[in-house]
């Protein structure tokens, strides 16, 4: 860990904070009163019929390691596969006879992927890539052959496991893939948002669907027999689509007031998706009468992703009062202690305000506590957005005494192209729109809860950090503390801004590319009439997700917040 609490004087140069920040790995300052926070599930799984068994990622161990879990019956315990990689890794797909499994590396907490797969009889893992700086993607295996297929920075790859030698890449560049039902054909998105198929071994393309305008967001595809189902946001919103790859013909399309993602097509002509709807991300059907039903009991939450067949249903879900889990036909899986729960217990209230446009943000408030003050939550992205699910940074916050004000600001997804602001380039209109949406809600709220001449914490992620600084440059007199994580550097930081009396708390992994000379530069600027603490991660990138990590970050964030 890289670990710095200093109070930084005029004399202190970009050169000296510099070496302050290469220098911290050296020692660790902070007293670790928060020390069994929860494990984290990374938000993709795979599952093998022919094992009967789940593959996840987890950072149970600290490191994202991969984890087997059979499905027999609740109580079997789930197993640490052994790759021998000293860093985080993530799986990916399965392969169709149950032999292998495909997973990443992220060696710089990036997100550029390094490309490996693992034999699950002889618990041995090789890489196929070795292109730490090239984006590798997501490796899926063929539904019929041990082939595995990527996109290597846009350009489709097709490597074939048994042999362990490379088949086939493209000169074109892609955005997205997706196999065939019968892995003989790969379907694939271009930059325009066409779509393409295809055919393995000859690889010849033929366009099959021409997007009216551009799409967004990557397609997500579906096939069964002659029918590719997919995501596309051209018509503002992204909704499904279903097209006969036969004769080309558009079939119909399914659209609601809000986003949906992940089409599953059903032999009995049913369709599966994800909906986000009043800020929950939830699991619905539509069958061929246009009948809509919800496939999960809760309410609220978050599904990431599931999986189904006639006689089984996994999903991955984050609720309210636990961090993300497994519910397998609907029950929690598998059966944790006791000790387990009450390190999971969420101390989290959670509260939506509606604003007159329809946007859904949240108050998360203490359970049982008298509020200390308030924290406003910016998200990053900016196409992300706030949910009512269990945070972990969010839950020690509360657990504090403190409420966090978590706004969906402009630019947030689930509710169309529109409020994404797709349609701006202008990087500085955007940034000022969104600033006056922030401080419209921050006002909407204030109102609300009868909160007067209180000034707020700003805790900002990644883009919203870049926001929190940008409101603070705007209204001074309503911020009394930053909290800057992992935070995009805002350019034009003028040093003849006077922040004398704020306090600004910088966390950061030190592969992170965001901690370049611009942030370094703005830290410099700060430091230079603030007080300014440092809290600099060894091994972590720009996603801080070591369950050490995370566990160091929560407690100085709460220690800054008391101070």
């Amino acid at each position: 860990m890289k670990i710095i609490v200093k109070k930084y004087f005029p004399c202190c140069t970009i050169l000296s904070l510099v070496l302050i920040i290469s220098a911290c790995t050296e020692k660790e300052e902070i007293d670790l009163k928060i020390k069994n926070i929860p494990e984290e599930i990374n938000s993709h799984f795979v599952f093998s019929q022919i094992n009967n068994k789940l593959y996840y990622s987890s950072n149970k161990e600290n490191l994202f390691n991969i984890y087997e879990l059979g499905l027999t019956h609740k109580l079997e315990k789930s197993i640490k596969l052994q790759t021998n990689l000293e860093q985080d890794v993530f799986v990916r797909s399965v392969s169709q006879d149950g032999n292998y499994l495909s997973f990443v590396s992220d060696d710089n907490g990036n997100q550029i992927y390094d490309i490996f797969i693992y034999k699950l009889k002889d618990h041995k893992a090789f890489n196929i890539t070795k292109s730490p700086t090239i984006d590798d993607g997501n490796p899926v295996f063929s539904p019929k052959h041990n082939i595995v297929a990527f996109l290597s920075s846009g350009r489709l790859r097709l490597f074939d496991v048994e042999q362990r030698k490379f088949l086939y890449k493209s000169e074109r560049i892609f955005k997205s893939f997706s196999w065939s039902e019968n892995g003989d054909l790969v379907f694939l998105e271009d930059s325009d948002s066409d779509i393409w198929m295809m055919e393995v071994g000859k690889f010849s393309y033929n366009k099959i669907w021409s997007s009216p305008s551009k799409s967004y967001v990557p397609k997500m595809f579906d096939n069964k027999n002659e029918i590719l189902s997919f995501i596309s946001d051209h018509s503002g919103i992204s909704s499904i689509y279903k097209l006969n790859i036969l004769s080309k013909e558009t079939l119909d399309s399914i659209t609601f007031d809000s986003d949906i993602y992940s089409p599953s097509l059903k032999s009995n002509k049913i369709v599966e998706f994800r909906m986000n709807t009043k800020g929950s991300i939830l699991d619905y059907s539509l069958n061929s009468k246009g009948e809509l039903r919800k496939q999960i009991p809760q309410k609220n939450g978050v599904s990431y992703q599931f999986y189904s067949n006639d006689s089984l249903r996994i999903n991955l879900f984050a609720g309210i009062d636990l961090p993300k889990h497994f519910l397998i036909n609907g029950e929690s899986y598998p059966e944790k202690s006791k000790e387990e729960l009450e390190q999971e217990d969420s101390c989290s209230e959670i509260q939506p305000f509606i604003t007159d446009e329809g946007v859904y943000h949240y108050l998360f408030l203490p359970k049982h506590k008298k509020i200390k003050g308030w924290v406003v939550w910016l998200h990053g992205g900016p196409h992300e957005q706030i949910s009512p699910r269990y945070n972990v940074l969010m839950n020690y916050i509360n657990k504090a005494g403190w409420g966090i004000i978590a706004l969906n600001y402009l630019g947030s997804t689930g509710m169309g192209n529109s409020f994404e602001m797709r349609n701006i380039e202008d990087s500085k209109l955007k940034l000022d729109l969104q600033i006056d949406d922030i401080s419209k809600n921050i006002n909407s709220v204030k109102e609300k809860l009868k909160i007067e001449d209180e000034k707020f914490v700003i805790l900002g992620v990644s883009y919203g950090a870049k926001l929190a600084h940008s409101y603070l440059k705007e209204y001074p007199n309503s911020v009394s503390k930053i909290i800057d994580f992992s935070g995009l550097p805002l350019f034009n930081t003028a040093s003849d801004f006077n922040f004398s009396d704020k306090d600004f708390l910088f966390i950061s992994g030190i592969k992170d590319f965001a901690l370049n000379d611009l942030k370094i530069n703005m830290i410099d600027n700060y430091q230079r009439e603030s007080y300014v603490e440092l809290l600099i991660l060894k091994n972590e990138g720009h996603y801080i997700r070591r369950r050490n990590s995370l566990t160091k970050s929560i407690n100085k964030i709460i220690k800054f917040l008391e101070n």
